[in-house]
């Protein structure tokens, strides 16, 4: 038995999830100005993103689980598009499948269609500039954004119905329910800001995109001292150890990605390195403060650009300071 489904597996790291956020807005303007009313679209967002994707109510969502896996096999999805480079999708079936070949990850020989817009050193040559220039220009989208807009392509959608429909103000779209979960925080509202240390979660190689952490120990405790604003530090690393102290509280490993997302819409702004929970907080129009080492925002910055505050390659935590306190106003 077949479908006409057409399923959507996200990346599976956050960032880069959120990242795809923007295409399937896009996506679904254009159903709603050209495509068939029984056209049925399904996204796939990781597990631990899975409820907070959910309730921007953008398509339907579930979980890729066995039971969706094995029920693929007796009733293949017209077409699915991987956006997903790790081995959960192992066991799904569909008509056509639509993915980027890596040659050192064996499963992807099965892709039936090539992505080759995915890498982000082969976006420019595979999507057409006028999609990119447009994208940037009216949008400010980083490219790590726009290159999922090359699925909108493979779904015979053109660049010209694209840039009629595609409508991305921050204040009517992607408003997130912060209270899924009904925790808070018991911490004043607004008087704290996030700090998250790490980046590149198992990429050892790629350890030159984190700012030393003694400078993150040294902003906590300016800012307690010189404005009074506490810092909660995030992640999932316990190291380094923090010593317990009147300016920080460490809930490392200690939070749900749902409690984060509430954490990061009570504060006052997020500073860390470019990682997940970056996007996460410009998700939530939460002000950031993100420090670009061997990045730039032009390619890996959050779709919301305006919440953001790039910090690239600074030389010192007075520096880092300066900044913070100008774009937030602070006494």
């Amino acid at each position: 038995m077949l479908n006409s489904k057409t399923e959507i597996i996200l990346p599976n790291r956050i960032g880069d999830a959120i990242l795809s956020l923007p295409m399937l807005i896009c996506l679904k303007q254009l159903q709603s100005k050209f495509g068939s009313a029984d056209e049925e679209i399904v996204i796939y967002p990781p597990f631990n993103l899975f409820e907070i994707i959910w309730s921007l109510k953008i398509f339907e969502t579930a979980t890729l689980d066995e039971i969706i896996k094995v029920h693929s096999w007796f009733a293949p999805a017209k077409q699915s598009f991987i956006l997903d480079t790790s081995s959960r999708i192992l066991g799904l079936r569909s008509q056509t499948v639509y993915g980027e070949k890596i040659k050192a990850k064996w499963f992807t020989k099965f892709y039936t269609q090539d992505l080759p817009f995915l890498p982000l050193e082969k976006t420019a040559s595979h999507l057409p500039s006028e999609l990119i220039e447009f994208l940037k220009n009216s949008f400010n989208l980083p490219l790590a954004s726009i290159r999922y807009f090359g699925v909108l392509l493979k779904l015979n959608y053109s660049v010209a119905q694209i840039k009629q429909v595609f409508s991305f103000d921050c204040k009517n779209i992607l408003n997130l329910q912060t209270d899924l979960n009904y925790w808070e925080p018991k911490l004043a509202q607004n008087n704290y800001i996030v700090i998250c240390m790490e980046a590149a979660y198992g990429r050892k190689h790629e350890n030159k995109r984190r700012l030393p952490e003694n400078y993150y120990l040294e902003i906590s405790q300016k800012l307690y001292e010189n404005h009074g604003l506490l810092s909660v530090f995030i992640g999932v690393e316990h190291k380094p150890k923090i010593l317990p102290n009147s300016f920080s509280l460490d809930l490392r490993g200690k939070l749900s990605l749902l409690q984060l997302a509430q954490l990061l819409k009570f504060s006052k702004a997020y500073l860390g390195n470019d990682t997940g929970p970056l996007h996460l907080a410009n998700l939530l129009k939460t002000e950031s403060f993100c420090i670009y080492l061997s990045t730039s925002p032009e390619i890996y910055g959050p779709i919301f650009p305006q919440f953001n505050h790039p910090i690239n390659n600074p030389q010192s935590v007075s520096e880092i300071l300066e900044i913070i306190k100008t774009k937030l106003q602070l006494n």
